[in-house]
């Protein structure tokens, strides 16, 4: 993000978390409505409140880093998104790869057992992260990036879905057991701003330093998220394990 604003026309000044404040989650769209903010990065599963039929681009093994290897491909994406977008206020400029999401957790799950059956486990927001949680047969317990520390420390939560730099970051220490189910949701963070801006010289100016430092930035993003999974195998503090779906999780991940 630095990179970007310092790149990016000098007629512009980029200001990130303006005044300091940080607005979590679906509160980043709400302040570019209100033109608290003239952008905002924000986790792509808040947009379906906007439009209920982007959640299927999310949808388990369905956007992968293969999906996503080229600038076509992620012109593509935004292009989708953009057009279910159409007859609301806001529309996306840019995207950045969040994570091939990981499941953690305070106790070593059973692989051939009940696996996360009844787990409560932490997600970001609604939608998507819900709809993939409940398929496990966990227990969806929601709290913003924000609250995720206090959450876990309270122990309400006994695991997550997360990326591996916030595993990293925030719950390795509660949630040391680290599983990988390649594949099962793929998320992004998306440039959205007000559709009346699109075409103004400021807005130009930001998205074309957004799209040189973050959207294409996309494999080496990934390179990071494998080194990190890869200390994580080689650490004896941690466990990980690549594991696959079971067909009972698979049907009901897939479904509909």
């Amino acid at each position: 993000m630095e990179q970007a604003a310092g790149q990016c026309d000098p007629s512009v000044s980029l200001v990130m978390n303006p005044g300091g404040r940080i607005f979590p989650g679906a509160e980043t769209i709400d302040a570019v409505r209100s033109s608290e903010l003239d952008l905002g990065w924000v986790n792509f599963a808040h947009l379906e409140s906007l439009a209920k039929d982007l959640a299927a681009i999310h949808a388990p093994f369905t956007l992968s880093d293969d999906s996503m290897r080229t600038t076509e491909r992620r012109r593509q994406y935004l292009d989708r998104i953009n057009a279910l977008l159409d007859g609301t206020d806001l529309c996306i400029s840019a995207v950045m790869r969040g994570a091939d999401q990981i499941l953690c957790s305070a106790e070593k799950i059973d692989p051939s057992g009940a696996r996360f059956s009844g787990l409560p486990i932490r997600i970001p927001g609604p939608g998507v992260y819900e709809d993939i949680v409940k398929a496990l047969g966990a227990i969806p317990v929601e709290a913003s990036i924000v609250a995720a520390s206090d959450l876990v420390g309270s122990g309400k939560a006994r695991g997550a879905i997360t990326s591996p730099g916030a595993w990293q970051t925030l719950f390795r220490y509660h949630f040391p057991h680290v599983y990988h189910m390649k594949g099962l949701m793929m998320i992004t963070y998306v440039l959205v701003l007000r559709r009346s801006d699109v075409d103004t010289d400021w807005a130009k100016a930001a998205n074309a330093a957004f799209t040189r430092c973050v959207t294409e930035k996309w494999d080496e993003m990934r390179v990071q998220d494998e080194e990190i999974l890869a200390a994580i195998e080689a650490c004896n503090a941690w466990t990980y394990e690549a594991i696959g779906p079971t067909d009972h999780e698979l049907q009901r991940l897939t479904r509909g």
